[in-house]
């Protein structure tokens, strides 16, 4: 949830910090048009990928390097939380107020939880009104981060100089980040499908206007494809995956989203700015406008394409039969999600579909999404 500190004004930027699983990101963007003034990521070690505590020790320590070298000034940060830490789960209260249903809720989170839920920050969503048992019952959308997780990561930015002004789940930074193009009235009305397919984990987020509606953690990912190629290739995880292939940005690109940043920032990003240190520019979400081009981590083939939304990517990659179970288990999981949102809301369509995260420049990992939602 967002954790805000009332702090000092400043005349500079606010600068997103993503301390993702597979890079640490950096991203400060200008507060009038949403231009991007510096970028940058730094790969995480092979061996600190599964060990959350040591990753984001070494993450806090490439910080002040990466915010040098990016050429990055201000003070005032937000960052996002790994989505491994993050507690999401729909409620459902028996319609009540005032403490009985502040009780219940706190009934189910310590329940669900298993732990006080005083030990979490919890954010809560009004969804809308659905019938469980024949009791008329409110869905409430929880999104839940443990104290001591959240007090790690302020530490981490406090660490660099930078001051916490927010501390955000990766659903809600993904959501936040479209805001700025979802602000007409007549949005209000348009239904979106938001997928962050990242290295640790998928995200998926839908929203009515800017409010969520609906959150999922996806724990299969990237990281599961590794696998599952290195397996089939008889090698290690890390031999199975490319790093040190940078994006192509067209400086004439005008509407790339900062989505994939994971950053909680109502901003839209232009390209056309140096990227330090990392293996890859901050991700491209499917955005209208933009072509973007990569190098595919895993196949060794030539750049892929991601093209407009609604159009499919135009090359293939071969990932080899290995990558068929994950993929499909992916796609499963989206589709369904749209059905219980189509569950929640009979008759309400999903509008716009948006993919995003590192993961969505691997071609048939993003066609199988686009299939699903």
């Amino acid at each position: 949830m967002p954790f805000g500190f009332k702090l000092g004004q400043s005349n500079m930027p606010v600068v997103g910090v993503d301390f993702g699983v597979s890079s640490l990101k950096v991203l400060q963007l200008t507060g009038d048009s949403g231009k991007i003034i510096a970028a940058g990521c730094a790969a995480t070690p092979d061996d600190l990928i599964e060990k959350p505590a040591a990753r984001l020790a070494h993450q806090a320590n490439e910080l002040p390097k990466l915010l040098r070298e990016c050429g990055i000034k201000g003070r005032r940060a937000v960052c996002s939380v790994p989505a491994g830490h993050t507690f999401v789960q729909h409620l459902h209260v028996p319609r009540s107020e005032g403490a009985t249903r502040a009780g219940e809720v706190q009934n189910q989170l310590r329940t669900l939880l298993g732990a006080d839920p005083e030990r979490f920050i919890v954010r809560l969503f009004n969804v809308c009104e659905v019938t469980r048992g024949g009791q008329r019952c409110e869905e409430l959308l929880c999104i839940a981060i443990p104290r001591d997780i959240v007090l790690a990561h302020v530490r981490a930015l406090a660490g660099a100089g930078l001051e916490a002004v927010g501390v955000q789940s990766e659903h809600l930074a993904a959501v936040r980040a479209f805001d700025s193009i979802t602000r007409r009235v007549e949005d209000e009305a348009l239904s979106s499908i938001i997928v962050d397919l990242g290295y640790g984990s998928t995200k998926v987020g839908i929203t009515h206007g800017r409010e969520p509606v609906f959150a999922k953690t996806v724990h299969v990912a990237g990281r599961q494809l590794d696998r599952a190629l290195a397996k089939a290739r008889k090698c290690a995880v890390k031999d199975s995956r490319r790093t040190g292939g940078a994006i192509a940005l067209d400086p004439a690109q005008a509407r790339i989203a900062a989505a994939t940043a994971a950053m909680s920032m109502n901003e839209s990003a232009v390209p056309g700015v140096p990227i330090a240190r990392g293996a890859t520019a901050p991700a491209p979400a499917l955005a209208s406008g933009p072509v973007v081009t990569a190098e595919d981590r895993r196949a060794g083939s030539s750049p892929q394409i991601l093209c407009e939304l609604g159009e499919p990517p135009v090359e293939t990659v071969d990932t080899g039969a290995a990558s068929t179970p994950i993929l499909s288990a992916i796609a499963d999981e989206i589709a369904m999600c749209v059905r219980y949102h189509q569950a929640l809301f009979p008759g309400r369509k999903l509008d716009r579909f948006v993919l995003a995260g590192g993961e969505a420049r691997q071609v048939e990992l993003a066609r199988a999404v686009g299939r699903a939602a």
